[in-house]
């Protein structure tokens, strides 16, 4: 009995199977390969960004792309045409990643409490993503302290460590916060501090006289011209501190030649022989343009034809020998180089008539970047140059390609149009090369803006400080300086 029922069951489960045809299987095998294609593509395909679209009753297939935001500080409210996305930045995560965006051009604004926002038109291109990395987010309300300076301030120097030299009717001081009040200082000018800011120097305008003062034993001021009659006599005309010592100095005297001085050792040496035009010094080199007068080739053997031409070279201090040297091409010749500036192998010149021109050491070649440039400044990440025309106008000027955000190719500009003919003061760039300081002045009393180098419209300007004068960015401390009503004021920014 058992065992018929064992196999009664055996055959209740075999219609299961058996009566599935070959045809059927096929069937079905083939369907369950067919959707897992289908399945397997579809997802490969949406995780590549394809998504389909129904535009006037057409269907196509399209690729989205992205926006990434990274604002400083973090914590911000992020809305996309009227969608408002959360902020994914922290500890880990440094920005906001927001894909799966169709292509087109999208209103963007980034808003904070207690900041000021920030706003621009986003392109979304298909297969890419738009980079907004460099976003700063302004504090409607940026707190100062004063540094209770006893004496009114006209204006100041101050270095990384925050040693203040400032003037205050026609006479100098200094001042740090350690002292209770200002030391009076001989001079009336300041010239320059020591790379490490121990030491700092001080002219005499009425009489030509420099000073050297030691920050911490203000009983030790040297007398440098008088240390140099008792060496040499010779005549200041500029002067500078050795990159390596603060008590040498680099000097370059009346008829333009430079000079080694060395205080400790009371020894002077002579180290360019010609006339210099502008000069500078980086690390251990100095770099300068000189005048020098060459034969011209082309003339009769009987005849002494002597042309002057200008000459790109450095002086490197450390082996004292010139390293590098290069003739100007003869359309430069006839110019008067009044600033030079290096950044690695990149150099460049302004002369007295505006020209701004780049000499590239890879390359041996001269470029003319601007012809009516005021003043030059170099950026942090050493990748552009921010320059302004004499009408006022601010120019950014890439050394190399930039394609993070602002997507620019070498020798191409920014030209901002905000400040034309308006008088800038002056400028700083902010730590991270993406905006500018402006010290400019609209009427009476300076405005100081803060403005985004992104041309990505709109461009993005605020005004952090009115009626103010004297204003100074120090980059190491990421510090704002200014004088207010004769006060002098800092801000962290």
């Amino acid at each position: 009995m058992k065992k018929s029922t064992y196999r009664l069951y055996l055959n209740k489960s075999k219609p299961l199977f058996n009566n599935m045809t070959l045809r059927k299987r096929r069937f079905y095998f083939y369907s369950f390969i067919f959707v897992f294609i289908i399945i397997g593509f579809g997802t490969a395909f949406y995780s590549l960004g394809w998504r389909i679209t129904v535009k006037n009753s057409i269907i196509s297939l399209q690729k989205t792309g992205g926006i990434f935001i990274q604002t400083k500080p973090k914590e911000v409210k992020i809305k996309i045409n009227e969608k408002f996305f959360q902020d994914k930045s922290g500890f880990i995560q440094s920005g906001t990643l927001i894909n799966n965006i169709f292509p087109g051009d999208y209103e963007m604004e980034i808003s904070k409490n207690d900041y000021l926002n920030w706003n621009k038109k986003a392109t979304v291109k298909s297969g890419l993503v738009e980079d907004f990395s460099k976003i700063i987010m302004v504090p409607e309300e940026i707190e100062t302290q004063n540094f209770s300076i006893i004496k009114p301030v006209d204006t100041f120097q101050i270095n990384s460590q925050q040693k203040i030299v400032f003037k205050s009717n026609k006479e100098l001081y200094y001042f740090e916060k350690s002292l209770s009040s200002p030391i009076k200082l001989k001079g009336d000018e300041f010239i320059k501090w020591s790379k490490d800011n121990s030491k700092f120097i001080i002219q005499d305008s009425k009489n030509q006289t420099y000073y050297l003062y030691e920050v911490n034993n203000f009983s030790k001021t040297i007398n440098i011209n008088l240390t140099l009659n008792n060496i040499q006599k010779i005549k200041i005309k500029e002067i500078d501190f050795h990159p390596n010592s603060s008590n040498r100095l680099i000097i370059k005297d009346t008829e333009n030649f430079l000079h080694l001085l060395d205080i400790d050792r009371l020894k002077l040496e002579t180290i360019i022989k010609e006339p210099v035009f502008a000069w500078t010094i980086k690390n251990c080199d100095i770099y300068y343009i000189k005048e020098v007068q060459k034969s011209d080739l082309l003339a009769l053997p009987d005849q002494n034809i002597k042309s002057k031409n200008l000459n790109l070279a450095s002086f490197n201090l450390t082996v004292k020998i010139d390293s590098f040297s290069i003739d100007f091409p003869k359309e430069l010749t006839g110019q008067k180089p009044l600033i030079i500036d290096v950044l690695n192998d990149k150099i460049v010149f302004l002369n007295d008539t505006g020209n701004l021109y780049l000499y590239d050491r890879a390359t041996r070649k001269f470029k003319e970047i601007a012809h009516s440039a005021e003043k030059f400044l170099f950026s942090p990440d050493n990748k552009k140059i921010a320059f302004l025309d004499k009408n006022g106008k601010i120019n950014i000027y890439f050394l190399e390609n930039f394609q993070r955000g602002i997507n620019k190719k070498i020798g191409e500009i920014i030209e901002l149009d905000f400040y034309k003919n308006l008088p800038i003061k002056n400028f700083f760039w902010y730590k991270n090369s993406s905006y500018l300081f402006i010290d400019y002045e609209p009427s009476e009393k300076n405005k100081i803006d803060f403005i985004e180098i992104d041309d990505r419209l709109p461009i993005n300007k605020y005004t952090l400080f009115e009626e103010v004068s004297d204003f100074h960015y120090e980059i190491n401390l990421n510090s704002l300086y200014f004088i207010r009503e004769n006060n002098l004021f800092f801000a962290e920014f």
